[in-house]
């Protein structure tokens, strides 16, 4: 029974009543103007929704005047004046006008100007220049986008991209040489570790650490000896060279008999 019901609705819904209900989500989906977006970008978007639903120009008017919100639906209740496409277009701009959008003196001036991080992969720079080529009115040479690439690499790549005649192999062929520098950089690296590590006191790899260890100790027994009270008497001893120990009592009594005879 349910199956019967879904297929008399799938039959009852006609081709036309398909793209009807699309055109309504796409009309739907179509954002509200308040009046803090971008008003060329946002009529620009309503022209290409008014495009794809083949509607006339008085349609796309009826259009943006149901998709105007807050400060700008307030602002066209009171314009009686407008009652068609283009004098809501004059009209909407001069109320709402879009930011100023940078010209090509101003696309120029940032080809010029932008150059390769140090860090900077050479493919994310590529993709920078191309990005601001597309941005220019007039489609940009090939020789002249080289230039410009070119002119931004940094100072060790320039004389390897003297020779590339295309866009497409100056990626390929830069790509090959930024590769070949990061392997010298590691090698570079590994060879410095290893020289610095091989130039390291013997003491520092432990080969000497117990005689030195001994030979500290030695002295520290030594100086306390030095330092002791009796370290006359031991001096005395040291430089008649004696062999016996005598105590420093017995050698104070011996002293004062012979002073006293």
């Amino acid at each position: 029974m349910e199956n019967h019901y879904l297929e008399s609705s799938c039959r009852s819904t006609s081709p036309l009543q398909v793209i009807q209900s699309a055109r309504n989500e796409k009309v739907k989906l179509f954002s509200n103007f308040s009046g803090a977006e971008n008003s060329l970008n946002w009529l620009k978007n309503l022209q290409q929704i008014g495009k794809s639903l083949k509607l006339n120009e008085q349609q796309i008017y009826e259009l943006a005047t149901i998709k105007l919100s807050g400060p700008a639906q307030e602002w066209f209740y009171h314009q009686d004046e407008i009652d068609n496409w283009s004098s809501f277009k004059e009209a909407f701009l001069y109320a709402f006008p879009p930011p100023i959008q940078p010209t090509n003196i101003d696309y120029l001036a940032q080809l010029l100007a932008h150059k390769q991080g140090e860090t900077e992969p050479v493919g994310k720079f590529v993709q920078d220049i191309n990005r601001l080529c597309l941005k220019l009115d007039n489609k940009i040479s090939e020789e002249d986008k080289l230039q410009y690439l070119r002119r931004g690499l940094r100072p060790q790549f320039q004389h390897y991209a003297l020779s590339i005649s295309s866009s497409q192999d100056f990626l390929t062929i830069m790509q090959q040489h930024e590769q070949i520098e990061k392997e010298k950089v590691t090698k570079f690296q590994s060879f410095s570790s290893l020289r610095s590590s091989s130039n390291a006191p013997y003491n520092y790899r432990g080969v000497v650490t117990s005689s030195s260890s001994r030979t500290s100790g030695f002295g520290q027994q030594q100086q306390q000896l030095l330092n002791r009270p009796d370290r006359n008497y031991y001096n005395h001893q040291q430089n008649n060279h004696s062999t016996y120990y005598e105590s420093p009592d017995y050698y104070n009594k011996n002293s004062h008999a012979q002073t006293s005879a």
